[in-house]
């Protein structure tokens, strides 16, 4: 349990979640808003590398396809 609570302490720090205590009980709640826009940023990093790697197989395959037009020869 104390491992449990460490790490529902760094979600509440990050404000991931947020916690409510009532006598004995303690309850979590997902805070989906920081979620969300953590969701948005990393896809805006995943369309930027998708863009970036797919330029780089076209740049690769051209290349390719020029060496072996150079070593067919005339």
């Amino acid at each position: 349990m104390p491992g449990m609570s460490r790490h529902l302490k760094v979600l509440e720090h990050a404000a991931l979640i947020s916690r409510t205590r009532s006598g004995k009980w303690r309850t979590s709640h997902l805070e989906t808003a920081p979620l969300r826009e953590a969701g948005d940023w990393i896809d805006r990093f995943r369309r930027f590398w998708d863009s970036s790697l797919d330029r780089l197989d076209a740049h690769l395959a051209a290349v390719q396809v020029a060496e072996r037009t150079e070593t067919k020869g005339p």
